[in-house]
């Protein structure tokens, strides 16, 4: 499918992969991607969702236990 969007959407940002070109993954470090994490990822930015046969109480005492400190 990459082949394809390359062909159609040549001239535009669509037509590039979706991980984005080989050279900038290269260039990402661990800092980068701890940095990021710090900065995205934290208790008021989050949604925790339960589907399906889940009890109420379970997923919020779960939720509580591992993500309390947020």
């Amino acid at each position: 499918m990459e082949n394809v969007y390359f062909n159609v959407y040549r001239d535009h940002m669509m037509g590039l992969p979706i991980l984005g070109e080989i050279d900038n993954i290269y260039k990402i470090t661990r800092d980068m991607i701890v940095e990021y994490h710090k900065r995205m990822y934290f208790g008021e930015n989050m949604i925790i969702v339960g589907t399906g046969n889940v009890e109420h109480q379970m997923l919020v005492d779960l939720s509580e236990k591992h993500f309390g400190k947020l």
